[in-house]
C-alpha cells in the first residue's frame, strides 16, 4: 500500500504544474497551435494529435503514428496543454511544509537528536566525520 501511495503523489505532482486549456475551433489558426493538442469530435473518442496543422476546416495530425482528419466544427473539442502556476506553487508550497515538518520530527525524537560530538582538541570544532570518542563505549567506532 506504501508503494501505491507514492506513486499516486508522484503522479498527481507531476500532472499539477499543467492543465489543458481549451482553443476556439472556429478562431484557430496555424500560428496558435502548440506541438499536441487533444481533439473530442462529438461524433468520435478523445484523440491526440501530434504536429498539427490546419487545412481549411480540418484539423491534421498523427494519433499513434497514424495521420488523422478532424473537421474543426463548433461541437469539436480542441485542448492544449499549458502551465499551471497556480497549482505548482500550491505543490512546491506543500512539498516544502512537509519536508520541514517531517526533519523537525525527526530532529526532535529522544534517539536521533541528542547525539554526542566529538570534538577536536585544538581548537574545539566538531570534526568532519564521527570517530569513536575516547575512552567512551556507547559511542560505535
Amino acid at each position: 500500500m506504501t508503494r501505491r501511495a507514492w506513486f499516486v503523489v508522484v503522479g498527481l505532482c507531476l500532472t499539477a504544474c499543467h492543465t489543458l486549456r481549451p482553443l476556439d475551433p472556429v478562431k484557430i489558426n496555424a500560428a496558435d497551435l502548440p506541438q499536441r493538442v487533444w481533439v473530442t469530435a462529438p461524433d468520435r473518442a478523445p484523440m491526440r494529435l501530434d504536429a498539427p496543422r490546419i487545412e481549411g476546416d480540418t484539423l491534421q495530425g498523427f494519433e499513434d503514428g497514424q495521420f488523422r482528419e478532424v473537421v474543426l466544427s463548433p461541437g469539436t473539442l480542441v485542448e492544449a496543454k499549458t502551465p499551471a502556476h497556480a497549482r505548482t506553487a500550491v505543490v512546491v508550497a506543500s512539498v516544502s511544509a512537509i519536508t520541514l515538518a517531517s526533519l523537525m520530527y525527526l530532529e526532535s525524537r529522544r534517539e536521533t537528536g541528542g547525539a554526542e560530538v566529538c570534538l577536536l582538541a585544538l581548537d574545539q570544532r566538531p570534526q568532519p566525520f564521527t570517530p569513536c570518542c575516547a575512552g567512551q563505549d556507547t559511542v560505535p567506532c
